[in-house]
């Protein structure tokens, strides 16, 4: 995927919301069942001490927590830098597009089980003992960790991660939120500028993400 970033020329028009997490909802595209499109949803709330709460715009906030204004450009140009090896855990056949409106959106195929059905995240399926797909997940980290990538919020939680199910026997992750960390994403975060503290933070998420959701074998 690396390369000029591809583009869907056409407005796109949105249809019902199939998945959703913090920053993203991901809409069916009308006339296009094969196709799904990922939005930035429009505002972001945050509760502060003394019951303070404010509801910031989502490109105010991204722009200013992490110095992006535009997070689907952002991601697609991320995504384009990956290692090849865990290219095929990510959304395929990635393009730009925007809506009639001239919002931003990342339209993808749409990830399908084996027998059709639409994949789910895994904050859907809960906790998972298919020992295939916790093989896959290792594949990625090991890719991540040769080339000293480490994408923070990707095992954050199970909004980020499709549960797809190649087969009755092998199921594996699907990426839904692939953002880089460090001093371009967290400008204001000087504990995260240095490698060695992005590491610690992702090996730290990623210990919670198998806690949280690995069933392991019992002796």
């Amino acid at each position: 995927m690396a390369g000029q970033s591809q583009m869907e020329f056409s407005p796109i028009v949105l249809s019902d919301v199939v998945e959703q997490g913090v920053f993203y909802r991901f809409h069916s595209i009308l006339g296009n069942p094969h196709r799904w499109a990922k939005k930035v949803v429009g505002s972001r709330t945050k509760r502060y001490p003394f019951g303070l709460t404010i509801t910031y715009p989502m490109w105010l906030y991204t722009r200013f927590k992490y110095g992006v204004s535009d997070m689907i450009q952002y991601e697609m140009q991320i995504s384009q830098t990956m290692p090849r090896e865990i290219q095929p855990y990510f959304l395929q056949n990635q393009a730009l597009g925007r809506t009639s409106e001239g919002e931003s959106l990342l339209c993808a195929d749409r990830v399908l089980d084996w027998d059709g059905a639409p994949s789910q995240t895994l904050n859907r399926v809960g906790r998972v003992s298919n020992e295939l797909f916790w093989q896959h997940v290792q594949v990625i980290c090991d890719e991540l960790e040769r080339h000293h990538l480490y994408l923070l919020g990707v095992f954050h939680g199970g909004n980020h991660v499709l549960v797809q199910r190649l087969s009755q026997n092998e199921w594996r992750p699907v990426l839904l939120d692939v953002v880089k960390s460090g001093r371009t994403l967290y400008p204001f975060q000087v504990n995260l500028w240095l490698v060695s503290s992005v590491r610690a933070k992702f090996h730290r998420q990623l210990q919670r993400f198998r806690n949280r959701f690995m069933v392991r074998p019992t002796a």
